[in-house]
């Protein structure tokens, strides 16, 4: 099992925090709006994800495609 709170910044500012935040991106020219969770540097503001949040990130980007086409 990883270790979620163990990712640093790589500018160098050490340990990242996760957030939930509301995305919006266009997809097919569409614009869909997903929540995900990403590490976000507190200095920086840079985001980053490990190989497990950055599959249940686009899962819920999938997901929120397949309501938007299906809802249509």
């Amino acid at each position: 099992m990883e270790r979620l709170s163990k990712i640093e910044c790589p500018n160098g500012h050490g340990r990242m925090v996760i957030k939930s935040m509301s995305k919006e991106v266009l997809l097919r020219r569409m614009c869909i709006t997903y929540h995900a969770k990403h590490f976000v540097c507190t200095e920086c503001g840079i985001e980053a994800d490990n190989l497990s949040m950055a599959a249940e990130n686009q899962k819920a980007l999938s997901d929120a495609y397949l309501m938007r086409v299906t809802l249509r």
